[in-house]
């Protein structure tokens, strides 16, 4: 009880909380009995004041390495094992300013099943924190927000699915191959130069305000020059394996790259030719073209890039006794060819609103079906054209192909 009274006092003193000051009082309130005497029922110093008390034992600052501030087990032991160097269970506020590098990788062979820790938690409290390795662990969540001063950041092997590094400018490079990484932010990384995301499931990558990141690699490739380094590209198909031999970025359907000018990153619109109907069909589906390699179609490789919305649809038909697909901005050609027995299936894809590439549309009047072309080539409509096709204009956009520099 005395002990709680003198917590109080000291609370009061100093202007800190009495929980903060009961938090430490076998520390604090030991050292205050030691110098303070009883006079008329008031609680007054001898030698020192309960202020240089207070500097010389009691750091306000101070985070308890305890199962509250640490949740997971094997990172609260690494904590204690490499930071708290008085073993008082503590980190004051000179230990946490050492605490420079943070190595947990969950084990050397690169096994996930290896890992040993799932929770980093706490990290928050190492604001001076420079280097974080925590490969090849169960971690999910990362919530770096605190840790201003960061310069390198491997999450390998993680299933981090979002990292945000907005808040960490000093960041120079970013390792997380072979994790589960959909979303990387590391817009306002002023200082980057380095980005590793090969064998990830990339979706989005923010990468605005990152003046030092001039140049991209992919797959391995060098494709611009610069004095910055690379951002490299892996990701995995729909059947789950590694593709490796599509470098070109405007064939990554699934990524969006968001710079300072703009959105990039459109959907790649595959061209096939059928050599027994003559039919040309487009899609953007991986599985179905590959269905239709198989069933001797031909790939002519992407036809062009399709913006990932804008509100201009370009609708699919099918017509199930002529064996053909149809496709139309016209909302009103499209309802004629469903009131004909055409099939409807729907939004196939999106023209550009800012009309950017356009998409030629030709008419074959001695075909009975198959009679339609769409080409982004103006030689290929000429030629058709010079072969009795008649050309109908422009049947829709394709996307802006913005450069791959980022300035």
């Amino acid at each position: 009880m005395k002990k709680k009274l003198v917590a109080m006092i000291l609370a009061a003193a100093v202007g800190i909380t009495a929980a903060q000051a009961m938090r430490y009082d076998t520390v604090v309130a030991d050292r205050v009995e030691e110098v303070t005497a009883e006079d008329d029922g008031n609680t007054v110093p001898q030698d020192e004041t309960i202020e240089e008390v207070i500097d010389e034992d009691y750091d306000v600052s101070s985070v308890a390495v305890n199962a509250a501030n640490f949740p997971d087990e094997n990172f609260r032991s690494y904590v204690s094992s490499n930071f708290d160097t008085d073993s008082n269970g503590y980190l004051s506020t000179a230990e946490i300013s050492n605490a420079k590098r943070i190595e947990l990788n969950g084990y050397m062979d690169m096994d996930p099943l290896a890992a040993a820790v799932s929770d980093l938690t706490g990290i928050e409290y190492f604001t001076s924190l420079e280097d974080l390795e925590c490969g090849w662990n169960h971690v999910t969540e990362l919530n770096l927000a605190n840790n201003t001063m960061l310069r390198d950041v491997s999450i390998y092997g993680t299933g981090i699915t979002n990292l945000d590094l907005s808040n960490n400018p000093r960041v120079t490079n970013v390792a997380a191959g072979s994790s589960s990484l959909r979303s990387l932010n590391i817009s306002n990384c002023h200082d980057l130069t380095g980005v590793f995301v090969q064998e990830c499931p990339l979706e989005t990558l923010d990468i605005r305000n990152c003046p030092a990141l001039v140049d991209v690699v992919e797959n391995g490739e060098r494709k611009a020059s610069g004095d910055g380094y690379n951002i490299e590209y892996c990701f995995f198909t729909d059947d789950g394996y590694i593709d490796g031999d599509r470098g070109d970025i405007m064939s990554l359907p699934t990524l969006k790259i968001i710079s300072s000018s703009g959105v990039y990153g459109g959907v790649a619109m595959y061209r096939l030719y059928n050599p027994n109907s003559g039919e040309h069909f487009y899609t953007s589906s991986e599985a179905e073209r590959t269905n239709l390699m198989i069933a001797g179609w031909n790939d002519e490789g992407v036809g062009w890039i399709a913006p990932r919305s804008s509100n201009t649809p370009v609708y699919r038909l099918y017509n199930q006794y002529g064996g053909e697909h149809h496709y139309t901005t016209n909302l009103s050609e499209r309802n004629h060819l469903i009131s004909l027995g055409w099939n409807d299936e729907g939004i196939g894809w999106y023209s550009d609103d800012d009309n950017t590439v356009p998409l030629y549309r030709q008419y074959n009047p001695n075909a009975f079906a198959n009679n339609h072309n769409y080409t982004t080539s103006r030689s290929e409509n000429n030629w058709l054209v010079s072969l009795g096709w008649q050309a109908e204009g422009i049947g829709w956009y394709g996307y802006v192909e913005k450069p791959l520099l980022f300035n």
